[in-house]
């Protein structure tokens, strides 16, 4: 049986996100002429609208890192109304916004009897996400291994002595993959709390590297898995060959990160606080680490009709691939 085809134009939107190819994006970095950005800018404002925030106020950081959320004692405010926001915002989280993923995590731990306080805090990430709508995720090619980043912040929530653990994984100048999660056991220490987060990321790189091997253009053999750590501890007990510690959770993990060393499926590196991709997944933004500043495409200093390009000044974030492109100006100009 034959069937015939014929071939459509570019994908614009699919499952609610927008795909732009772009091309011939010329910048400081040698990157390649083509890319890809996925953003969720139509779905950004149904979820506003639907929760009545579509004229709020926009904000520069989707979380106040000072205030400290607190489980809620008395009666719940709009139980099921907070679930429906938890649950929208939870799908562009785990979709194109790697920067929301850690208040996302912090505020969905509240879903049965959320406060005022948590409230005012959804709020905030909706005036937050009003501001950033064009935001998305770029893909330009470079650089064409897959890497990743493991952080964690030790007993950040005094209410139940818990910690969070923090990764991403980047490929091709952009992350494809990014959690930021509530610790199941609970850590002693700074170095104990950046091992968990190591090992789940050792999980994941295991995963990935699984898929990719699938792949019948990915280059054979693969390469270990390169997991940067900011612990320079945490580091030394991963090529320890011997756990001496008093807790089996840990141990366990211990035998894992070894395993996954020795056969080579992940190798760790050591990475300065200040350039750690995985932070921001573990505690809340500070107002001077998102400073937005304008980078416009150019070769040699003369500006490149009508592609504008709203980066992080932050390298973080920029690297992270969120290149922020204004994509509604950008289809009016090349006319996708």
């Amino acid at each position: 049986m034959r069937f015939g085809w014929r071939q459509l134009n570019e994908c614009k939107e699919m499952l609610r996100s927008e795909i732009l190819l772009l091309r011939a994006s010329h910048d400081a970095i040698k990157r390649e002429n083509k890319g890809i950005v996925i953003t969720q800018s139509h779905y950004i404002e149904k979820i506003l609208k639907k929760f009545n925030r579509e004229d709020c106020s926009p904000v520069s950081t989707p979380m106040d890192p000072v205030e400290k959320l607190k489980p809620n004692t008395g009666k719940p405010v709009d139980q099921l109304e907070y679930s429906r926001a938890i649950g929208c915002l939870m799908y562009a989280m785990t979709s194109t916004r790697p920067d929301i993923a850690y208040v996302v995590g912090r505020l969905s731990r509240f879903t049965s009897n959320p406060s005022r306080q948590h409230w005012k805090a959804i709020t905030r990430v909706f005036k937050y996400l009003r501001g950033t709508k064009d935001y998305g995720l770029s893909y330009v090619g470079y650089p064409s291994v897959l890497e990743g980043y493991s952080d964690a912040s030790w007993i950040n929530h005094v209410e139940d002595s818990s910690s969070t653990s923090g990764w991403v994984f980047l490929l091709g100048g952009g992350a494809i993959s990014w959690a930021s999660k509530k610790q199941t056991c609970i850590t002693s220490s700074t170095m104990e709390s950046e091992f968990v987060a190591l090992a789940a990321a050792g999980k994941e790189a295991e995963w990935l590297r699984n898929l990719i091997h699938e792949i019948p253009i990915w280059p054979k053999p693969i390469a270990p898995i390169s997991i940067r750590c900011d612990s320079a501890p945490t580091m030394a007990r991963a090529y320890s060959q011997i756990y001496n510690g008093k807790s089996r959770h840990l141990g366990v993990r211990h035998s894992m990160v070894r395993e996954l060393i020795r056969n080579g499926v992940i190798s760790i590196e050591f990475v300065r606080t200040q350039h750690n991709l995985a932070d921001h997944l573990t505690k809340g933004l500070a107002r001077d680490l998102l400073e937005i500043g304008t980078q416009v495409s150019s070769s040699r200093g003369a500006r490149s009709k009508g592609t504008t390009y709203v980066n992080m000044k932050f390298s973080r974030f920029k690297k992270l691939g969120l290149s922020f492109l204004y994509v509604h100006q950008w289809i009016g100009t090349h006319g996708l």
